[in-house]
């Protein structure tokens, strides 16, 4: 039990150290129970990024919809949120006891051993406990694979032309710098 964060990673997210040193100065100076950067949602920089700012999705899959925004309707680099999903997320010791981790299975009467959208129902949990979630949108991301699996088939393509575009976006000036 020696530790203060947990963190959370997609299994097909593209971030550097740079990602997480940002987020762990973001800890230092200010303590956040929660927060994570943004990432794309399926593999393209010019695609949505993984967060919802004002509007949490009902846990009920039946009415359930993610409205994300664009990366530039992010005005500060860091925004209080309604919902991110696990982008790099660093949370709290005590949050993480507090709260812990469901899937919605518990709602919707899904089987209970596929878990399903563990990010949905712990930013509930936080909406509950009164626990904000933030973004910090200089720690941008890029995820390789949307809601219908990988993008491309070949990981190491994609990986090679993410991190030409993410060049391309540092040079330019654009996002994620």
């Amino acid at each position: 039990k020696d530790y203060t964060h947990l963190v959370l990673a997609a299994d097909d997210l593209i971030f550097t150290q740079k990602d997480i040193d940002l987020l762990k100065k973001d800890i230092m100076y200010s303590n956040y129970p929660v927060i994570s950067g943004c990432c794309t949602i399926d593999g393209s920089w010019d695609r949505p990024v993984n967060i919802i700012i004002d509007y949490l999705p009902t846990l009920y899959r039946d009415t359930r919809c993610f409205p994300f925004i664009e990366y530039d309707e992010l005005k500060d680099n860091i925004t209080k949120v309604m919902f991110s999903g696990f982008p790099l997320m660093f949370i709290r010791r005590d949050v993480v006891e507090k709260i812990g981790f469901d899937s919605d299975s518990q709602v919707d009467g899904s089987d209970p051993d596929i878990w399903g959208n563990i990010d949905l129902v712990f930013c509930h949990r936080c909406k509950e406990n009164k626990i904000p979630i933030h973004v910090d949108k200089r720690a941008y991301m890029l995820h390789l694979r949307g809601n219908h699996g990988l993008i491309n088939n070949d990981p190491a393509k994609r990986y090679i032309e993410a991190k030409i575009n993410n060049l391309h976006h540092i040079l330019s000036g654009s996002k994620g710098s």
